[in-house]
């Protein structure tokens, strides 16, 4: 018997009713939806945001109450017009519609299919027992409403409470101890910076901010990537001695915030690179303040199935015309949240990192930025892949610089707008009388390609353009004013240099030597060069690159997988800043290449070797220049 047909179809449902079965199917489906995020929340396609457990309640509610409310308002206006199995198919289809599109392997059509026959087959349900039906309805919308206020308060609520605790349990310290500020631009390319004579203006704030401290003009990267580069500048370790493959979590619990947290710090972290800085890849370790995600409206889209789908939808973005990434926070947002913080903590004294994601791809600057430096030709976003957040350039063939000049554009006015957005934060703890004792270091964790050696983006090379960032150190009274440190410097030696400058003791052995040796008189008695190494994994765990930086020598061998050299290079960064000549095969390089490699060789097992202790000592490793000089 056909639903048309069945003698109950002369019952029309009330519209406080259907209201009613609406706000139940919106539930029910929300509640699917929370259950698979928190099943899924660490897979890449989850991105989970705790906030996504409350969040979709409400992006369901209205998804599902698109029909409903609709229909609602139909029969409230035309009594009799809509039957049982119109209605209930009608929100059944919205609500089949978002719990088969969850696991994201369904064509669009072929998910649209089966909600259409998964919702038809739920109206005439409906329609043959509405009676019933509404019952089970009634009953069961209050379960679902109270299993999401349990999970809001389980993963939502733990977290605040967590952090709480930490706060309270922090021991005695007095509130004239020194602050730790670490500024990071995310992809902040050293050679693009008017602070290191780039000639558009895009860094004139830090420019003039850096006379009042030390500026390292040529600061290296461990890794050309963001969760690797991290990785090291918490820990002071090397990548590849604490990440196990190219996307492995970080389980190092010894991080400079947890070093500060024993000592009685308010610490507290604030990321504008939601992907990496997602808790599931490790780099929360230590901090009692974690903030990544936004309440905003990209937030709400990617917290349902429906706004994930619209997200991955080439076309939808077109017509709307968004090619940025879904809820990224740009960096005065990001000094609103720690200024908010800041305010929270008392007297207390803090260590916060802030990492600003504007210069990211895709580069699209705000406002009279956008348009600050215009060489006539556009960045293109026709290139660009979809992501559940973003869209990224696939750059798989050679390229070069001449290819991307509107997103050279584009990425210089990204990093003025960062420049400004610093400068204004400064200037605010200026005013509150808090820069005066703190330490602020302003540096990034990796620069961009834009066709050097055809390579664009970045995670791709261990060459300059990748690995060349700025670095700048200030503090009153102890760090030395308007000095420049020619030397090449790691940025993994940040942790013992904040512990240093602080007057901390390194409890947890967090491996490293005090940057304050380029400028302190008693540290420095003809300091050589030390050798900086800087590790990228590739081509899905098969290729393992370490390069190893000694004066102006830079070595760089490619392994496979089980360790092989495949190939090798060497440049004279001193002659060759733009490494277009390989050395490797010539006369000097044949010389040079044996100690390059022993001393590459003789890092890295004497960091395989540090991490194997278990000393709660500082490791302070030697320099190895002696090498060069046999």
């Amino acid at each position: 018997m056909s639903a048309h047909s069945n003698p109950s179809q002369s019952q029309r449902p009330r519209p406080r009713e259907m209201l009613m079965w609406t706000i139940g199917f919106a539930m029910a489906t929300a509640t699917v939806e929370a259950f698979y995020m928190l099943l899924t929340q660490n897979h890449p396609i989850s991105r989970f945001n705790p906030d996504s457990l409350w969040m979709v309640y409400i992006v369901d509610l209205v998804w599902v109450g698109l029909p409903g409310y609709c229909l609602a308002l139909v029969q409230w206006r035309f009594p009799g017009r809509v039957s049982y199995w119109l209605f209930t198919s009608a929100i059944a289809t919205f609500a089949w519609f978002a719990i088969v599109m969850l696991p994201d392997r369904l064509h669009t059509i072929a998910a649209g299919l089966l909600a259409l026959g998964l919702a038809s087959t739920t109206g005439r349900l409906a329609a043959a027992r509405p009676r019933g039906f509404g019952q089970a309805v009634r009953r069961s919308t209050p379960v679902a409403a109270t299993v999401g206020l349990v999970l809001v308060v389980a993963f939502v609520g733990s977290s605040e409470w967590r952090e709480r605790q930490v706060f309270a349990s922090l021991p005695t310290v007095s509130p004239d101890r020194p602050n730790v500020l670490i500024l990071l631009i995310d992809v902040g390319r050293a050679s693009h910076f008017s602070l290191h004579g780039y000639s558009r203006p895009t860094s004139p704030k830090l420019e003039e901010y850096s006379r009042s401290g030390i500026t390292f003009e040529h600061a290296v990267a461990t890794a050309p990537w963001t969760l690797p580069s991290h990785a090291s500048i918490f820990t002071g370790w090397l990548p590849n001695t604490v990440l196990s493959e190219r996307e492995a979590p970080l389980r190092e619990s010894s991080t400079l915030a947890q070093t500060l947290t024993d000592e009685g710090y308010a610490t507290a972290a604030f990321f504008g690179n939601v992907d990496v800085g997602h808790p599931r890849w490790g780099l929360h370790h230590g901090f009692a303040h974690y903030n990544v995600f936004s309440v905003s409206l990209g937030e709400y889209l990617l917290s349902s199935a429906i706004g994930r789908y619209l997200a991955l939808s080439g076309g939808f973005r077109r017509l709307i015309k968004y090619e940025d990434i879904l809820a990224r926070r740009n960096a005065g947002a990001i000094n609103v949240e720690f200024l908010n913080w800041l305010n929270s903590i008392d007297d207390r004294p803090f260590f916060a990192f802030l990492n600003y994601y504007d210069a990211h791809l895709p580069y699209i600057p705000p406002g009279q930025f956008s348009k600050m430096f215009d060489s006539g030709q556009p960045p293109r976003f026709d290139l660009l892949e979809l992501d559940y957040r973003s869209r990224w350039v696939p750059f798989g063939s050679s390229t070069s610089r001449e290819e991307f000049l509107g997103e050279v554009d584009a990425y210089d006015g990204s990093l003025a707008y960062v420049d400004q957005q610093i400068s204004q934060l400064l200037s605010e703890l200026d005013r509150t009388g808090l820069l005066e004792n703190t330490l602020v270091i302003i540096t990034s964790d990796h620069g961009e390609a834009f066709g050097e050696h055809g390579h664009a983006d970045h995670g791709r090379s261990l060459y300059e353009p990748e690995i060349h960032v700025p670095l700048i150190m200030v503090y009153p009274g102890i760090v030395p004013e308007g000095q420049r440190v020619e030397s090449s410097v790691s940025l993994k030696d940040i942790p013992a240099t904040v512990f240093d400058l602080l007057g901390v003791r390194n409890r947890r052995g967090l491996p490293g030597r005090s940057l304050s040796r380029y400028w302190n008189p008693t540290l420095r008695s003809d300091l050589p060069a030390e050798p900086v190494v800087s590790q990228l994994i590739a081509d899905n765990n098969q290729r393992f690159v370490n390069a190893i930086l000694v004066g102006d020598k830079k070595y760089i061998r490619y392994a496979n997988a089980e360790g092989i050299k495949e190939r090798e290079e060497l440049f004279s960064l001193g002659l060759d800043p733009d490494e277009h000549h390989d050395l490797a095969n010539t006369p000097e390089g044949k010389l040079l290449l044996p100690r390059l490699r022993a001393a590459l060789d003789s890092v890295l097992n004497a960091e395989a070797l540090a991490r194997s202790y278990t000393a709660r000592q500082p490791i302070t490793p030697k320099p190895l220049t002696a090498q060069l000089e046999k």
